[in-house]
């Protein structure tokens, strides 16, 4: 039996790629443009994994699905040894880790 429940969460800030979000959610995220929306489907790998999470409110090897969208991000400093320069080629439109994110789910 599979249970989906929408309820309105305010935007939340988050510094990217720093375990601060599920992984699958770092991942999505790093390949969206602000104002982007994505429906994420998180393996439980990338989830809660075998564990399930530590409220006991999603059970272990559970895979989760999220309607997030990317509000805004800022870069993260230059000299922040979190956030090397960003690579020749890749989009200047795109969060990089060390980025702090909003996102709304």
């Amino acid at each position: 039996e599979s249970v989906a429940i929408r309820r309105p969460v305010p935007p939340r800030l988050f510094e990217l790629g720093q375990g601060q979000q599920l992984q699958c959610i770092d991942v999505a995220v790093a390949t969206m443009a602000a104002g982007e929306r994505a429906w994420v489907w998180c393996p439980p790998e990338l989830a809660y994994g075998s564990t399930g999470s530590d409220d006991g409110r999603v059970p272990p090897n559970t895979p989760l699905a999220f309607d997030i969208e990317l509000v805004s991000f800022t870069e993260p400093p230059a000299r922040s040894p979190s956030s090397p320069p960003r690579p020749a080629g890749e989009a200047e439109s795109v969060p990089r880790s060390g980025s702090v994110v909003r996102d709304e789910l």
